[in-house]
């Protein structure tokens, strides 16, 4: 009787290796943008942080003035309210954008550069009278709405 020597597999195919390779390339097609959305998402948060500030500002000065708008939509009519320049977005040593105050409406307006979508937001005042509130609408273009929880689309 001969000696049946019995071979053992010793590693994959390249078929299996084929398959493995393309279910990692779907995987990695659905999370790579999915991470990139979601960390624009957070620096839009760190945006809208920074505004916390200046819409502060804008609603003590509405407040103080009697619920008009016009008097508060400047830098100069914020500055004893704490706000003498528009704060800076950034993140790191990296510019991420400029915010600026709308003359008319006391709007913030954040424009937004590459790492935060190209986007450009607008936070709306409205001074409910009555109930003596003031609420904030965010507003963007359909594109950029994923990016702030809440916003509406201009």
């Amino acid at each position: 009787m001969k000696n049946m020597i019995r071979k053992t597999q010793q590693g994959f195919t390249l078929i299996e290796l084929m398959i493995v390779v393309a279910i990692i390339g779907i995987l990695a097609s659905i999370a790579i943008p999915a991470y990139q959305d979601y960390m624009t998402r957070s620096k839009w948060a760190k945006a809208v942080a920074t505004a916390a500030a200046v819409k502060l500002a804008i609603g003590e000065c509405i407040n103080d003035q009697a619920g008009s708008i016009s008097k508060c939509d400047e830098t100069n009519d914020l500055s004893k309210y704490g706000v003498s320049t528009m704060p800076t977005l950034m993140d790191g040593s990296t510019t991420m954008g400029t915010m600026s105050v709308l003359v008319g409406n006391a709007a913030i307006i954040i424009t937004g550069g590459a790492p935060l979508g190209s986007c450009t937001f607008s936070f709306q005042p409205t001074v409910q009278s009555g109930a003596g509130t003031i609420s904030w609408t965010p507003t963007a273009p359909s594109s950029c709405v994923k990016y702030i929880k809440g916003s509406a689309t201009s």
